[in-house]
Formats: structure tokens, sequence, C-alpha cells
């Protein structure tokens, strides 16, 4: 017979769980993400999703020793699409993480090594990931989808991992370290933007409020910029996306090769970038995004074509004023952008 443990003896207190769902960033906010991913990524694959967990159980030596006969992987079917059925529903409660615990409990009572256990979760998410649509139509994009759902798998498999070594601490401290160490390289995925290598529209976003703060507390000056590539879609149409998207990194590593050591770029959506300029006046922006325009216009990019490619690009720079909010700022650097592309593009226009 197994072995009886109690759960609450594993449990987490009210800080802990706390802790637990800052260091994956999940917050309130993420509970809408949580609904997207179960009504349009796990209900309507649920049997899918275990199926093809399973297959890739079975297929593996090392998995097949615990899947003895076909009744108890029929009963851990049902025991995954429990799981599933609840996976990130109300993530910040004591409940869930009990019941994310105990799984890491059953797991201990049937011997499964931390290796086996944290490679059957890791090929898990995959498979969850796999079967995201790109529709956009969601009410969130795929990437911000895929992101909610590495680090709610994440936090699950944390607890269960905090259960399978309660009793031994040294070993708890390593796994601990190693999902520290998984919470940085996720908060760094979410910030990066995966094509050019520039922060994320988000991250951008959380800078842009944080610095018109820092200005106004500080009382110093600040700049932003709207960038877009002029007539990029051509680009992408002529030469396929692939030069396109080759085409987007240079330009995006050169702008901010060019810009100062506190100045700050995001890719804010496509072609386009949002550029945060510490410390400048209105004269001092134009003068940086100048620089830019200009060297971005005498650019010649390799690409795998018999020529390389030019690229311009149009930019719009304000200043923020006294009674500006974040709506205003930025919607005053989006105008001057217009301006520039009614100008003729390949300039910069300021308001």
């Amino acid at each position: 017979m197994s072995k009886q443990i109690n759960i609450s003896s594993f449990s987490l207190s009210y800080d802990a769980r706390k802790s637990c769902l800052e260091l994956f960033e999940l917050a309130v906010e993420d509970k809408k993400l949580a609904d997207i991913l179960q009504r349009n990524v796990i209900q309507p694959n649920v049997d899918r999703i275990v199926d093809e967990f399973y297959d890739f159980m079975l297929s593996h030596d090392s998995f097949r020793p615990y899947l003895k006969d076909d009744a108890l992987v029929a009963r851990l079917k049902e025991s995954q699409r429990s799981y599933l059925d609840t996976l990130g529903v109300d993530f910040d409660t004591p409940g869930y993480f009990e019941d994310r615990i105990r799984v890491g409990v059953i797991h201990k009572q049937v011997g499964l090594s931390t290796t086996l256990y944290q490679g059957a979760y890791t090929k898990l998410l995959g498979i969850i990931i796999d079967k995201i649509p790109a529709a956009e139509h969601l009410g969130a994009s795929r990437r911000e989808i895929a992101s909610f759902a590495r680090r709610i798998t994440a936090l699950d498999m944390s607890l269960a991992v905090h259960a399978y070594h309660v009793e031994r601490i040294e070993e708890m401290q390593v796994s601990l370290n190693t999902l520290r160490k998984e919470g940085a390289q996720l908060r760094d995925q979410v910030a990066t933007d995966e094509l050019t290598g520039v922060h994320t529209r988000n991250h951008i976003m959380e800078i842009f409020s944080g610095a018109m703060r820092q200005a106004r507390t500080q009382k110093t000056g600040l700049g932003l910029a709207m960038v877009d590539l002029d007539h990029f879609k051509s680009i992408n149409d002529t030469y396929g996306h692939l030069v396109g998207d080759k085409v987007l990194k240079e330009i995006a590593g050169k702008i901010q090769a060019l810009l100062r050591g506190d100045d700050l770029v995001g890719r804010y959506g496509g072609e386009e970038f949002m550029i945060i300029l510490n410390n400048t006046d209105l004269a001092g922006a134009t003068i940086i995004m100048e620089r830019v325009r200009s060297t971005v216009a005498h650019m010649l990019i390799e690409v795998d074509i018999d020529q390389p490619i030019r690229v311009t690009l149009s930019a719009g720079v304000t200043t923020l004023r006294e009674d500006d909010t974040e709506d205003s700022f930025f919607h005053r650097a989006d105008e001057a952008l217009y301006d520039a592309k009614r100008s003729g593009r390949n300039r910069i226009a300021s308001r």
C-alpha cells in the first residue's frame, strides 16, 4: 500500500504563495489569459493533448516501467485530464497550490525520478503550446498565451518538486535555485522580442510609464520617438518573410547601437519601433533620431539575394510636457510619425 502523506504538512504560507507568484510573474491580470488558455486551447484539445502526451511516454524506455498496463494508463489519462481542466484556473488560491503539491506527492510515492518528472512537464508544455491557434480574435496574442502557459506550468512544476523533495532540504534548495534561474529566463523571454532582440511592446510600454514618472520626479527632459520602416511590406512581398525578418533584425540592431547608453528601444509592432530618449529636449531628440535615420538610409543589408537591400525609415519625435498623460504623450509622437510619412517618408517630424 502506498504511504499516506498529509498534504497540509507540505502547504505553503500566504507569503510563500505570494513569493511563488511573484517569482513566475503571475498576477491577477493573468486570469484573463488563464481563461483564454482554457477556452481556446485546453478544452477543445484535451483528449488530443492527453493522447499525444502518453504516446510520448509509452515510446520511451525510461517511462514504460511506470506505465505497467492498459488499465493504469487509462486511470492516469483521467488524472491528466483533471489536471488540464484546472490548469491556471484560480492559480492564486490555496486550493490550487494544494492540488499541485498533491501531484508531486503522488509521483514521490510512485518513485518517478525528478529528471523524468521535469522532462514530462516540458513535453506537456510543448504539446499545449503547439495547440495554441494563430487566430487574432482570442483576446490575446499567441505569444502572450504561450508565455502564460510557460509561467503557469513552471509554477506547477515548482510546487510538485517542493513536495517531492520536502524531506531532503539540500536537494530542494538545488531545485529551487534551478527554478529561480528558469524564472529569470522567463522574465527575459517576456521582456525581449524574439526576432529583433529589442524590448517587447509590453515591456517598452512599462519602461515608458516609469520613464515619465522619473522625468517628472527628477525634473529632466524626456523624448519619445515612434519609428516605422518605409514600404517594408514590399520587401516581404518581393523577397519573402525570411528576408524581411533578417532586414528587420539588422535595422533593430543598428538603431540600438546608435542610441545613447540610457536610451531604450522596443518593437511596438510589425516594423514599428518605440524609442525612449532620456534626459533630452526636443532639439536633442531630433538630432539623435536624424542620426539614426541618416545611418539607416545609407545601410546596405546583405541577404541571400543577388544584391543588398536598402531601407529607409520615418520617425515622429516629441518631448514630455507638463500636462501630458501617457496617452497624450504617445499620441503626439504617433501623430508626428504620420506627419513624416505624409511629407514623403525618410524623414523626421517633430511636434
